[in-house]
This record gives structure tokens, sequence and C-alpha cells, in this order.
């Protein structure tokens, strides 16, 4: 059985479940709620329908879209991100129920928090007096897992990359603060990166103006936080991870812990529409087998249903009451396993299927292979020009050109030019600010100096051909002998530190900050958040969770993220059409 946490994050979610409550209760009666789709999904995981209900919200939640909104009360709570589109939208919406004389009561929260640039929209759109209240809902970490809490920002990897915005450190640096008011002053902070830097220094600004913060929680639960951005390891996110919940999101995408399965695949014809399956600890089947590599499931969940189906065979063999009541106890684990067992064997086939079956995978699989092991032979590059003859998904062909720019330090200016001109007569025209984006951020871009590839994965030891994927024995196991370069990264901070040559090589700079407190018996092992900024993958979430098992751990890890991200959430969240740029900016 799994150790809990030290730390209970549970009492984030209490928080904010509380705040929500607050808010609701600023009017009586029935109330619509008008909320962000962006938020939707990170809210379900705070407060629970029935609680709403109870509150008079009207069972009709309505997702913040253009066009006319057809309200059916009075009051009308919009929970919205502090963004120009809402904004227009919301003003747009109001204007038209003030013009057809319908008498509303409305209330606004920004989360995470209200920004001068959106009361000025409000402003000049003139509807800002129209609000009952304008209030931020400061919810700036939301606990997924016991030992994982997320910002649920899917946009901040474009936003601290590609954007450069300033607003996304200052949500980072309060998310800290945050734990700090939840658990004690972290005494010590480090960060490496370009933004790891930015969100430290806010933070350290902030604890300043807010010094009695100190004294709200004087016994620190937490030791330490390390910040790791994403943008000093870009190549894990594009390689395939063979743990069954990456996997899983890999191929079905996992939003809020719930993933959506086409009824077929778990072999359910009574429906049309896909059928939502939370993924969580709450499902003990799958908190078993969830960090496993994906080679050790089937057979495993095999086993499980022939055991559940003897433990029914078992019934009429209960001679005694004590015999039956003992038997009853196994039973009822035994009924309560057995459709998540079922369902979750369904999942394995069809992954199978998909990937490990289908030649196409493993093409690309060996492909990839050959592009972390540094050769850069003719035979990458004619794949790479086959998926693109054969109009395979872009995506595809696009991760395994950034993997390659990324181990390569760029790609030759003359196979650059020839894949760069191939995608545009491909896949047309309208992806080209994509592959601008893809530069602008570094993920691909024409090969200048040497590469140092060899020499990182030398000094960090990613490569790990031997590791055994049945018991795992190394944090590679969870990409098929590749160990990711953040997670080498974090251990090399235990044993040689931060500055080393091999570290200074990466991407951004190193900033520490030392907080002297009291010294403080602490039971157990110092507890130490890791912070991905600009996302972290399951597989490397199941890599940590090997390194807290290992009987030698010295330290009990927990993890931080901005979100969760695959291969396609990565690449497409700096992704943009022309269409869909040339309609922006003609709006702003």
């Amino acid at each position: 059985m799994e150790k809990e946490p030290t730390v209970k994050f549970q009492v984030l979610r209490e928080q904010a479940k509380a705040r929500i409550m607050e808010m609701l209760e600023m009017s009586q009666g029935a109330k619509l709620l008008v909320i962000d789709p962006s938020l939707i999904g990170p809210l379900s995981l705070i407060i629970e329908h029935s609680v709403l209900k109870d509150h008079g919200v009207l069972p009709n939640i309505k997702p913040v879209e253009p066009g006319d909104m057809h309200f059916e009360c009075r009051d009308v709570y919009y929970i919205v991100r502090p963004t120009i589109q809402m904004m227009q939208i919301i003003s747009s919406q109001i204007k038209d129920s003030r013009e057809n004389q319908v008498e509303k009561r409305y209330y606004l929260y920004m989360c995470p928090r209200v920004t001068t640039v959106c009361e000025k929209i409000l402003t000049d759109n003139e509807v800002l007096g129209e609000f009952e209240v304008i209030e931020p809902l400061a919810i700036y970490l939301i606990p997924l897992e016991k030992d994982l809490i997320s910002m649920q920002m899917e946009s901040a990897f474009k936003d601290l990359v590609l954007e450069r915005d300033f607003t996304m450190y200052h949500y980072i640096a309060r998310a800290i603060l945050q734990l700090e008011h939840c658990f004690g002053p972290i005494p010590v902070k480090e960060g490496k990166g370009v933004s790891s830097p930015h969100a430290l220094r806010i933070l350290k600004m902030l604890e300043e103006e807010d010094p009695e913060y100190i004294n709200e929680h004087p016994l620190s639960e937490i030791q330490s936080i390390v910040l790791i951005d994403r943008e000093t390891d870009m190549i894990t996110p594009l390689c395939t991870p063979l743990t069954y919940e990456a996997l899983l999101d890999e191929v079905f995408g996992i939003a809020n812990n719930v993933v959506k399965v086409p009824p077929k695949v778990l072999e359910k014809d009574e429906t049309d529409r896909d059928i939502k399956l939370s993924l969580t600890s709450a499902d003990t089947v799958f908190q078993e087998i969830r960090d496993l590599n994906f080679c050790v499931l089937k057979p495993l969940l095999v086993d499980k249903l022939q055991y559940i189906d003897n433990t029914y065979k078992e019934k009429d063999k209960q001679k005694t009451v004590e015999e039956l009541s003992k038997y009853m106890k196994k039973f009822k684990q035994a009924h309560k396993e057995a459709s998540s067992v079922q369902n979750h064997l369904n999942l394995a086939i069809h992954i199978t299927n998909t990937t490990i079956k289908d030649p196409f995978f493993n093409q690309n699989l060996d492909v990839e292979h050959s592009i972390i092991m540094g050769d850069t032979d003719s035979q990458v590059y004619d794949h790479i020009e086959a998926l693109i003859g054969m109009e395979e998904n872009l995506e595809v062909v696009l991760r395994l050109l950034c993997l390659l720019s990324q181990t390569q330090n760029g790609i030759k200016s003359k196979v650059y030019d020839f894949f760069r001109k191939e995608i545009v007569q491909t896949y047309g025209f309208q992806h080209i600010i994509t592959i601008s984006n893809l530069e602008k951020v570094g993920l691909i871009k024409r090969q200048e100096t040497r590469s140092n590839w060899n020499t990182l994965k030398r000094n960090f030891q990613l490569i790990n051909e031997d590791v055994n994927q049945r018991q795992p024995d190394d944090i590679a196991y969870a990409y098929a002998g590749y160990a990711p370069l953040s997670l080498r990264l974090l251990e090399s901070l235990y044993t040689t530190g931060w500055n080393t040559d091999s570290v200074r090589s990466l991407v951004g700079d190193y900033y520490f900050m030392n907080y002297e407190i009291e010294e403080q018996s602490t039971k157990g092992k110092p507890v130490v958040v890791v912070f991905f900024l600009g996302g972290v993958t399951f597989a490397e979430v199941a890599a940590i969770r090997y390194l807290n098992s290992r009987p030698d751990a010295q330290r009990e890890y927990v993890i931080a993220t901005t979100h969760l991200i695959n291969s396609n959430s990565f690449l497409s969240s700096v992704g943009e059409l022309v269409q869909a740029d040339v309609q922006k900016s003609s709006i702003i």
C-alpha cells in the first residue's frame, strides 16, 4: 500500500470550495452560472454539482461563448479568466440584455485575479456599472491527486515561452505564496530556466510586502521547492511515454482527471455518446496500475479478472456463518473492482491495437529511438519525408522534426528548408504561423553550432537501455530506456549541484533563495515540491513516484505544475492557423 503524502493538499480544495460558496451567497434564490470554457473542468474538481444546487444554481450551467445569451433568472454569475476575449463577449451580452430591457443583476468573478486591462475594456464598452460585484476568485492551485497539484492553465507554455507574459510569472509566484500560507514558509527555493528566476524574484517581493504570512503557519511542512522550466527540457514531451496513464493521455486525452472513451472501446453499445471515466486514486485498480510500464499491464489485469471470477465461484463452498462472513468481505471488494478491471482491460486492448500492434507506430518509435541515440542518417530524413508524402498527421511530423532539432541543436539549413517547403505544400499555407511559433520557442531551428547532445547524454546518464521495465530500477522505465532530462536535472541537484558546466549548458539561469528559520525537527524525509513551469507529462509524474518508492529515497517529492501535457497538447499549444490569426487581429 502506498504511503500517504506528508503534505495534505486537500486543504487547497477546501479553501477554494469555501470561496465559491461564499461567492454564491452574495444573492438569494435562483442563479445562473456562466463559466469560461477553460474553467468548467477545473471548477468541477473543486465543487460538486449537488453543492451548487443547494446554493440555488440552475442545473444548466452555460459556457461563455459569443452570441446572444438567454438568461433564465435574474441573478447571473460570470466566472472567467481575465482575458480580452472574455470581457468583449460579456460586454456584448450585457448590452443585448440592456437593449431588450431585461432587468438582471450581474456578478463578475475573474480567476485568479481582476486586471486593470479587463476593467478598462468593461469601462470602454460602458458596462462596468452593470455589475453588482467585480471580484477575484483567487484559485491558483487545484489538487489532482494527493501528491499532484496543478494551476490548470493550459496556455502556460505559450504564455511563458512564446509570449514571455509577465502575468504568468506573477500567477506562479502567487501559487507558491498560497502554499506558504497553507503549509508554512518554505526555507529553500531554487529554480532553473528563464521563467523560474522571474517567478522567484516576484515571490520575494510578495513575501516582503506580506511578512505576516510567516506567522500564519510557523512550522514548515515543506522544506524546499524546486522550479524547473519546461524550456530546459523540451525533449521529454516529444518522446513516446510507455506508462499506462501516459499512454491513455496520448491516445484519448485526459482532462481534469477524466477521459472520454468511445462506447465500442468499452464494449458498451447501448449509447452513442462517449463514456466519461474518472481516473483518480479513488479507483483502487487504476491507482495500482497507472504508473506501470505498459508491457506488464495486460497479464496483470487478466490475473485480476481470474481472481475475481474465482472469488465468485467460492460462494457455494462456504459452510459456516463465520466463513460466509469472511467471504462476503472478499466478495464485496472483488465485486467493486470487477467493473474497473474490465474497463481498464478494454482500454489496454485498444491501446495495444492502436500502438504496439500498429506497424506505423513502431516505425515512428524506432525513428524516435534513433534520434535520441544521436543518429541523423538518411533513414531518419527518409522516414519523415515519407510521412509527409502520405499526409500523415502533421503533429507526428512536427514532433519528429522538433525532436531532431532539439537533439542536434537544429537542423541543417538545406534539410530544414526542404521540410518547411514540403509541409506548407502538403498541409497548406495556413500552418506557416505554427512553424514560425515553433521557431520562436526554440523547438525547431536551423543548425548554427555543433550539438552537445552526446555530452548531455553522457553527463546526465540519459540513456539506460538495460533498464528493467517490469520491475523498475531506474526512471528510464517510463520512456523505454530514455531517462527524462528534467528528472536527471532534479537528481543532479542533490548529487553534483546545479553549478556545473552540464547544468549551465541548459537553457536559462540557476536562481537560489534561502530563508532563515528556526531549526525544526522533521519527522521522516524532507518534503520537496517539484514545480514544472510550462507543463509536466504523466510519465514524468510516474517517474517521480518511482523515485519516492525507492528504498534508498532520502526525500519525499510532491509535484506542482502549471498544467499536464502530452506530445500533442505540447505542440498544439503554440500552434496557430493563418486564418485564426487574421480574425483575431481584425477584432483587436
